[in-house]
């Protein structure tokens, strides 16, 4: 009798659990509220998860996940000197962001994530979203001038 009690417990248990990990986090409304009173008003919800952000040209992608975590990628349009030793290269320098080559399209990429188990507030969206910009400055000047050397 006991077996079935935790047979038929544990998969209640199991989704209270999920529920409580997806309500740690914000909703995408309140995630690009918060982006907008912070100056980034091209902020939108492309669709349930996924927060666009447009900054001048360049375009950026919010992933809000399941656990609450916040996930950034700058995907890069000038892919024609993109290898993998290249990016490994970024990865070997940067310590808070990964650069890939995306399996779709071969675009190369870069990404943040921001674990929010020490909590989410406006000031850790706000300094995540600025510091990635900066990254996103540097990875595109790393490309560049790999693009004017051949790569050496």
């Amino acid at each position: 009798m006991k077996f079935l009690t935790l047979v038929f417990t544990l998969p209640v248990l199991l989704v209270v659990m999920a529920t409580s990990a997806a309500a740690d986090g914000l909703q995408d409304h309140q995630l690009v509220d918060i982006l907008k009173a912070n100056g980034y008003h091209h902020a939108q919800i492309e669709h349930h998860g996924t927060i666009k952000i447009e900054k001048g040209q360049d375009i950026y992608y919010l992933y809000n996940t399941f656990g609450g975590d916040l996930k950034i990628v700058y995907f890069n349009r000038a892919s024609a000197n993109a290898t993998y030793a290249r990016m490994n290269q970024w990865n070997e320098g940067e310590r808070y962001s990964v650069a890939y080559i995306t399996t779709q399209n071969h675009r190369p990429a870069v990404a943040a994530n921001l674990h929010t188990d020490a909590g989410l507030n406006t000031h850790r969206i706000k300094d995540f979203v600025h510091r990635f910009e900066k990254t996103v400055i540097r990875y595109k000047q790393f490309v560049a001038s790999h693009a004017n050397t051949g790569g050496h």
